[in-house]
């Protein structure tokens, strides 16, 4: 990435701020300490793993009401097995039969 990468990381952190994108803003932010840095090593590690963390991440969101117990079982279990549930279930579970 010559500085013609820098030049795309700064105009995505400015779109970022000005478009009220948080997680642009963050993410090029990221990009740039890192580039700048040089740092460069993080860079193949977020190629390889930055999905599966950032999928961690969203897993964690998710489950924060069942560790905090804000849930309701039998909910969990109406849902489950409504048609909408179990159409999830076997969508999810698809790929790994």
């Amino acid at each position: 990435m010559g500085k013609n990468g820098v030049i795309i990381l700064v105009i995505l952190l400015i779109m970022g701020f000005v478009g009220n994108s948080t997680l642009m803003a963050t993410a090029a932010c990221i990009l740039l300490i890192l580039r700048l840095t040089k740092l460069y090593r993080f860079f193949s590690l977020l190629e390889r793993r930055g999905l599966e963390i950032g999928l961690i991440f969203l897993m964690l969101s998710v489950l924060v009401p069942l560790a905090h117990d804000n849930v309701v079982y039998m909910e969990i279990l109406e849902k489950t097995l409504s048609p909408q549930g179990i159409l999830a279930i076997i969508g999810g579970a698809w790929p790994h039969i």
